[in-house]
């Protein structure tokens, strides 16, 4: 009988090695992918992309894997950057990351995949678990309650939960060093972790955000309708964010954005956010979602 075929994409971090790792040591026959979709290259050339790539080769030949690389950068480009650029010019702060997760990783990738005949099954390194109850598919939180993912995967499909493997679901994030560690990839489980979008890289977010979005300065107010000061630009700021302001010694947060007015509302959080349940709700309280930076 012919063992089950599975892809495990890769991005050359400790989490998707051990994923490949377990996939392999389970018996299943493994490929690891990496998944390329962002273009950029800066003024000297360099291409942050192809070094990942090159790490992720090195990872597959110490496995002994084969390795290869797909290209979403358009599909990426299409239904997750632009709707996301779209959703900063309405004044909302969207998660790129869950709308990613949802239409390239677990949409486009996973159907070439599977269409392809590479693979019957995905399996990648994010803190997350599966169960089928009989009837249907649930996501689950992963054990590592710290490192849980299980919100950026909220949204993929059924067919997806049906073909995808969590390997490290299970486990804690210091077990996941260590199974690398045990395996001869001390190098890869020391590396420090990249954190934040892909796409912005080291630069301020405020930075990248002007070069696609329309950023016209406007007024700092409070809750009594007091200017204070000016912002940059509403896209580069997020419901619950620390503002940079000081009203004498204490810290202003976000807590609206009028995008008519391109007015952004501001409170001093010890005083006015922490008094009671009452005036946090009417404080913070939107009527659409927001990722929040709190």
């Amino acid at each position: 009988m012919a063992r089950t075929k599975v892809i495990v994409a890769m991005s050359g971090g400790v989490d998707s090695t051990v994923a490949a790792l377990k996939m392999k040591l389970a018996g299943y026959r493994v490929k690891g992918v990496f998944m390329h979709s962002w273009d950029e290259v800066d003024e000297t050339g360099y291409c942050k992309s192809d070094q990942e790539y090159a790490a992720v080769q090195n990872i597959c030949r110490r496995l002994d894997i084969p390795c290869g690389r797909m290209t979403f950068v358009k599909e990426y480009w299409n239904h997750v950057f632009s709707e996301m650029l779209s959703d900063y010019q309405e004044g909302l702060t969207p998660n790129p990351d869950v709308l990613c997760n949802e239409r390239i990783k677990f949409g486009a990738f996973l159907k070439h995949a599977v269409k392809s005949r590479d693979a019957d099954q995905l399996a990648t390194g994010h803190y997350a678990r599966t169960r089928h109850d009989g009837s249907a598919w649930k996501l689950l939180e992963s054990n590592d309650k710290c490192k849980d993912q299980s919100y950026f995967l909220s949204t993929i499909s059924q067919d997806a939960l049906e073909r995808v493997i969590f390997p490290v679901g299970d486990l804690l994030k210091s077990e996941v060093k260590q199974i690398a560690r045990d395996a001869g990839f001390a190098d890869i489980a020391d590396k420090k972790e990249s954190m934040g979008l892909c796409f912005v890289g080291q630069r301020k977010f405020s930075d990248f955000i002007k070069q696609y979005v329309t950023c016209e300065p406007g007024n700092f107010l409070t809750l009594d309708g007091d200017v204070i000061g000016q912002h940059s630009g509403q896209a580069c700021y997020t419901i619950g964010q620390k503002t940079g302001l000081l009203l004498g010694t204490v810290s202003c947060y976000v807590a609206k954005k009028n995008v008519q007015n391109n007015e952004i509302i501001v409170v001093i959080f010890h005083t006015q956010l922490c008094v009671s349940k009452t005036e946090l709700a009417n404080v913070v309280m939107t009527l659409t979602y927001h990722f929040c930076s709190f």
